[in-house]
């Protein structure tokens, strides 16, 4: 399967006060910032897979429980930059 990078980017109300924790699981990923400032609360993912794949993946290693979800809706948003 082909690389691609995929930009994720995190609902502000989720990710709020879990800085430190997402942080530390999406560079054991490899990914980026997309801003250094956070004001748009995204990285890019270098992945080999489906989108849906990168987002059970996510929910997974950020512990993104189904209460999760039907608190704050939608937790983050996947969408694919390129593929090489």
């Amino acid at each position: 399967m082909v690389m691609a990078t995929y930009r994720v980017e995190f609902t502000r109300d989720w990710i709020t006060g879990r800085w430190g924790f997402t942080d530390r699981v999406l560079n054991e990923l490899r990914g980026r910032e997309t801003e250094p400032s956070r004001l748009e609360n995204a990285w890019l993912i270098e992945y080999r897979g489906k989108p849906s794949s990168l987002g059970q993946l996510l929910s997974e290693r950020l512990n993104i429980q189904r209460s999760d979800f039907n608190r704050y809706g939608p937790i983050f948003e996947i969408t694919q930059v390129n593929s090489e």
